[in-house]
């Protein structure tokens, strides 16, 4: 049986079930948490593990990651101060989407009590909120169509609002470069994450497309922000309801 599944029909049996939400702006064909284990997962796979993973990459992004956390620190500090209520999710959130922005675009996308990361905070939840329901579309393939929970066309607006950030800072990028550049938009102006990308996309399209890279952007950001601040909020109040716990976290260098 063990042979059947992993060595005759691996392939058959590697591939995931893609639930109704998740085909929301066609994420489903370019995202690596869904394609199938083919040529085009396999590019997707390689590219995020040179290009993100590796350990260069983790160890350049290393000051970035300190620095941000410091800037958490000081701004619950200034909320001590001022005895001003926290919250614990939002400020996480805010942190974790600033780092992802800054190691692959170089620029912060939140600010604590901003609007704007208020609002992607607010995408990404709904998106994680939508894809996590129990859609009757999905026992009943029939209904597909009519999406009787409305839950595709919830996910359709939250989806489509994140990629048309992501859209938008991609286009700026290459006006930027375009106009510096006297390459054509081939080399650097970050030595970040987006440059990688742009450069791999405009050595060879058919390789790495626009909606490639779109797609792996948005997978990242659903990925590292929302569910790392669910956890942290988590730990918090486990922290809370433990003081002995939270006293040996204190003590803790």
């Amino acid at each position: 049986m063990a042979k059947e599944f992993f060595q005759i029909h691996d392939k058959e049996f590697s591939g995931r079930s893609v639930p109704d939400t998740a085909r929301t702006v066609d994420h489903h064909k370019y995202s690596m948490a869904w394609l199938p284990a083919g040529e085009q997962w396999r590019t997707l796979r390689r590219i995020a593990k040179e290009y993100l993973f590796s350990v260069k990459c983790l160890d350049r992004s290393e000051r970035l990651r300190e620095v941000k956390v410091q800037e958490l620190v000081n701004y619950v500090n200034q909320c001590s101060i001022n005895e001003k209520e926290v919250n614990i999710n939002a400020v996480a959130f805010t942190t974790t989407l600033n780092i992802l922005s800054n190691f692959i675009f170089s620029m912060d996308l939140g600010q604590y009590d901003s609007v704007s990361s208020q609002e992607f905070m607010e995408a990404v939840s709904g998106l994680m909120e939508v894809v996590g329901k129990p859609n009757l579309a999905d026992f009943f393939p029939i209904l597909k169509s009519l999406d009787p929970q409305g839950l595709l066309r919830r996910a359709n607006v939250y989806g489509t609002k994140l990629l048309t950030i992501i859209d938008r800072i991609i286009d700026q990028r290459l006006q930027k470069r375009l106009s510096s550049s006297p390459y054509h938009g081939v080399s650097c102006t970050h030595n970040d994450v987006l440059d990688s990308l742009l450069n791999l996309h405009l050595k060879d399209e058919s390789e790495f497309s626009r909606n490639d890279m779109i797609h792996l952007v948005l997978v990242l950001f659903i990925g590292g922000t929302d569910t790392t601040s669910n956890t942290f909020e988590w730990a918090m109040v486990e922290l809370i309801r433990n003081p002995e716990k939270m006293k040996i976290a204190r003590s803790e260098d």
